[in-house]
């Protein structure tokens, strides 16, 4: 996903959802199974980043966002933390022309794609809708979230 895919301005969102789905399909029982649970249990869909911290090939992310009850169609506030291990490499891009309306700071999480590497690796992308992408090169993933008790 792009930012341009996402805003409408050069690209269909919609069918770049639908690749990413068809490769994640493709390549989903190679995952190990924490991205496996991650890929399929959660969204981070429009989850803001509250802080990065990046030392010794540890990365740590924590964000908030929502979760979905079925039952009763409602949403509920959620915080996730994010762990990745054997972390080699970090990118963050931004673009000051580019952005949607919003929060500050990276604001909404839109799009997050998991892609395979060679030999163990994964690259978590996640594109903001300020036009921040973020990319995290790891081999070790972990996730924990925890549920607004109200």
């Amino acid at each position: 996903m792009t930012i341009d895919k996402w805003s409408g301005t050069n690209g269909d969102a919609l069918e770049a959802l639908k690749e990413y789905q068809r490769y994640l399909d493709s390549v989903f029982a190679t995952l190990p199974l924490e991205l496996q649970r991650f890929t399929s249990k959660v969204s981070l869909h429009d989850a803001r980043m509250r802080h990065l911290r990046l030392a010794a090939g540890l990365l740590k992310l924590k964000l908030d966002g929502s979760g979905y009850q079925e039952e009763t169609r409602s949403y509920f506030d959620r915080r996730f933390d994010l762990t990745y291990g054997g972390v080699d490499s970090l990118t963050s891009t931004a673009d000051p022309d580019t952005g949607l309306p919003g929060p500050h700071g990276y604001g909404d999480l839109g799009y997050d794609e998991i892609e395979v590497l060679a030999n163990g690796r994964y690259e978590h992308r996640m594109l903001f809708s300020t036009g921040i992408e973020l990319h995290v090169q790891f081999n070790e993933f972990s996730f924990t979230y925890e549920d607004d008790k109200s």
